[in-house]
């Protein structure tokens, strides 16, 4: 063991650019966080600040030349030293792997063109917890080290220092989990909460800890009397030597020592469970626009003559909007009413940029069809995968049309099965129309429309007033949601005994079957001190109606109903498509209410043998407990014969319980931004989160095995892949309107 400890002391300043306060006051704090900085390493010759982000610096340069220049030379003497190398510091569960990817990359290059460094110290002190892929992200980009604080001693055992390791063991970083806190206000505090707090966890075989100080959130910085307690202290103790320093001194410290650290594998929570659910809105149009710009990137690389000349710089403004909005307070839904506002804004700006270089290269796609005297529908997958699926297409067909014949056919003039489905205008009777496709990553085909007698198409389908099954499945709906899924064509009952059995048989659904439930929550916009969620039952959505056949047709039968559960209402469509083994769900809800958490409860009828779930470039098995957990695109269980998988992407958390109950967390309504001990009385009138409408796509995937190909499939075709043009190129002036 060495008889020496090295306690390295970074300063800094922990900056949200939005939180408790708009954006404006953020550039605000991060103007006067950098000019602090500044002037303390003009003062004191030996001080070094740690400051990362780009966005910071990004203000800086744009608002306050002068101030950047400062900042480079500190830079440049080593003494304002760079970490995290993201655009910000984000949520670190929620957003896909490719925004992560983004941070990395885009962040790096940022610091490297404007101050060039190479920054290799992840550094998200603040963040609610990290995903298990995490490591694995940090090392593609270069990264070999990482400082966080969540979740705390008290919410996770760990060691103050260890090395990280990806779930799938492809990465690994070493990893520091701050003593006491990132913030504190004076030498006090930082004596009494961080050092001697650090200095009882430190592994002295290493001989050396890292300790933060500096007064942050609304930034912010060292203080003097912080300073010069440091200076006054540098000879510590005869074996305890304090230094200003910075954390990749640490972590090369820590290197050079050649001890070997503990190894953890897997995800680092739980730390505010509430976030992964509450502001529902900016989390899926977080999604939204993660994926829109993914698909548009994608094709701009694949098709570079057919997009906008300037789709590189549409392409990472949309990024960098994207991004920002991802910081942990923004995206993770604790931050006040008013800030959401700006924030739809920008992810509108990034869906709106990212949408015109789509628009633009399968327009452009569909002007290089040849000539043609039918009507074309083009259809091209944005995607850098495959599509097998349903495609929704809304050709438009002149009133006098209408009456005739239509079919569809492939580009030979072979039939393609197609089935009518009701359109969103109510104006006129243009239907819209379902038809299957086969598309390779960005791949097109165009469709033919003629006024033909279409032929005949057969379909395994069957449909009735509250049923449907088609040859891997057959559902049975009650009055609160799905009584039955049985896994196979369902045989009709041959007497009354047999149809009475068949009543009181849920399939792979436990008793009382999928349902939606709203729960009690009393906790704070975070969830602070929870784990999970209460069982208290409230009151389940029930329906106001019979239940009506939608869509009947060879490819989709849709039952449709309205549910209601005190002053919220939900229309709830349930459909399942031939030749498929997924119940798919369309769900609009009006919710009114408040200090609720809403959920989709699915009991199963079988035991448990293991979940898994999705998570950011990856899965991860998981225990079954009270826990709720983030979750991205899917959540599964599976026993001997039997498996279930829940599959969204609007849908960002939930648990499994201990009996192999998944509640899939919908929606939370606590008051914005309200932290815990604060208690909101009755009659204040703060505002409440996720009032209004929500839309949901949820979809089952059933069958006797887990099938991780068909999940990935569903959870592809949830984000809209496809993209429809019209051509009609070719045609006689007589087919045009």
């Amino acid at each position: 063991m060495n008889k020496k400890m090295t306690v390295h002391m970074f300063g800094n300043a922990h900056l949200d650019p939005v939180w408790l306060w708009n954006l404006r006051s953020g550039v605000d704090e991060a103007l006067n966080t950098c000019r602090i900085a500044c002037e303390l390493l003009d003062e004191y010759p030996d001080l070094i600040i740690t400051r990362g982000e780009v966005w910071v610096y990004k203000q800086a340069k744009e608002l306050a030349p002068d101030l950047f220049k400062r900042m480079v030379k500190h830079v440049e003497k080593g003494r304002l030293q760079v970490v995290n190398g993201w655009m910000v510091q984000p949520d670190c569960n929620l957003p896909t792997a490719d925004s992560f990817r983004k941070h990395c990359e885009l962040g790096k290059k940022w610091f490297r063109d404007n101050l060039g460094v190479d920054v290799t110290v992840g550094y998200n002190i603040d963040s609610f917890g990290h995903n298990a892929m995490l490591p694995a992200f940090l090392n593609e980009f270069g990264f070999d080290s990482y400082v966080f604080s969540r979740p705390g001693q008290h919410e996770m055992d760990l060691p103050f220092l260890f090395s990280w390791r990806s779930v799938d063991g492809k990465g690994m970083v070493n990893a520091l989990r701050v003593s006491g806190s990132y913030s504190v206000a004076n030498a006090k505090q930082l004596h009494e909460i961080n050092i001697r707090r650090a200095l009882a966890t430190a592994n002295w075989d290493v001989g050396h800890v890292l300790v933060s100080y500096g007064y942050g959130d609304h930034g912010g910085g060292p203080t003097r009397d912080q300073i010069e307690w440091i200076m006054e202290h540098r000879d510590y103790s005869e074996d305890i030597e304090i230094i200003f320093s910075h954390p990749r001194k640490f972590f090369d410290a820590v290197k050079s020592s050649g001890v070997q650290l503990p190894v953890v594998q897997g995800e680092l929570h739980y730390h505010a469970v509430g976030c992964y659910s509450v502001v529902h809105m900016v989390k899926q149009e977080m999604r939204r626009s993660e994926v829109v710009t993914t698909q548009a990137e994608g094709l701009a690389r694949r098709f570079p003559d057919l997009a906008p000349p300037d789709a590189g710089e549409r392409l990472n403004t949309a990024w960098e909007k994207v991004l920002f909005n991802q910081f942990h307070d923004i995206m993770d839904g604790s931050s006040i009413e008013p800030a959401y506002r700006h924030v739809g804004d920008e992810l509108g700006q990034a869906k709106v940029l990212a949408n015109e270089i789509i628009t633009h290269v399968t327009r452009r796609q569909m002007l290089q069809e040849p000539p043609c005297e039918h009507q074309r529908l083009v259809m091209a997958n944005v995607s850098n995968r495959r599509f097998r699926g349903l495609v929704t297409c809304e050709p438009w067909i002149r009133a006098d049309a209408l009456q005739s014949p239509l079919s569809f056919t492939d580009p030979d003039g072979k039939p393609v099965p197609f089935q009518g489905i009701v359109g969103r205008a109510t104006g006129n009777h243009q239907e819209w129309y379902l038809i299957p496709a086969d598309l390779g990553p960005f791949g097109k085909t165009a469709i033919q429309l003629r006024h033909e007698e279409p032929p005949a198409f057969p379909s395994t389908l069957k449909i009735t007033e509250d049923s449907i099954s088609n040859e891997h499945l057959a559902i049975r709906v009650n009055n609160t949601g799905i009584q039955r899924i049985h896994l196979g064509r369902e045989e009709e009952p041959k007497d009354d005994e047999q149809r009475a059995k068949m009543k009181k048989d849920t399939g792979l659904l436990g008793s009382g079957g999928l349902l939606i439930v709203s729960f009690r929550d009393l906790t704070d916009a975070w969830s602070h001190g929870v784990t999970g969620f209460s069982d208290v039952c409230l009151g389940t959505f029930r329906q106001c109606g019979p239940w009506r056949v939608e869509d009947r047709g060879p490819l989709r039968a849709t039952l449709a109903n309205t549910f209601r559960f005190d002053h919220s209402v939900i229309l709830w469509r349930i459909s399942v498509d031939a030749g498929e083994p997924v119940v798919r769900m369309r769900l609009r809800m009006n919710w009114q209410g408040a200090h609720q958490i809403v959920k989709l409860v699915v009991p199963v009828s079988f035991k448990v043998n293991e979940r898994l779930d999705g998570i950011p470039g990856g899965t991860l098995k998981r225990p079954l407990s009270t826990q709720e957990y983030p979750i991205q695109n899917f959540t599964s269980v599976t026993g001997d014969e039997q498996s279930v998988a829940i599959v969204s992407a609007d849908c960002y958390g939930g648990d499994v319980q201990p009996d192999g109950t998944i509640r899939l967390t919908m929606l939370r309504c606590p008051v914005y931004a309200n932290h815990g001990p604060f208690e909101v009385r009755e009659g204040d009138l703060f505002p409440v989160t996720d009032q209004g409408y929500h839309e949901y796509e949820i979809a089952l995937v059933v069958g006797k095995r887990f099938d991780q190909e068909t999940i990935d499939a569903e959870s592809h075709r949830q984000t809209n892949p496809v993209v429809v043009s019209e051509a009609t190129l070719g045609m006689p002036s007589f087919h045009l309107p």
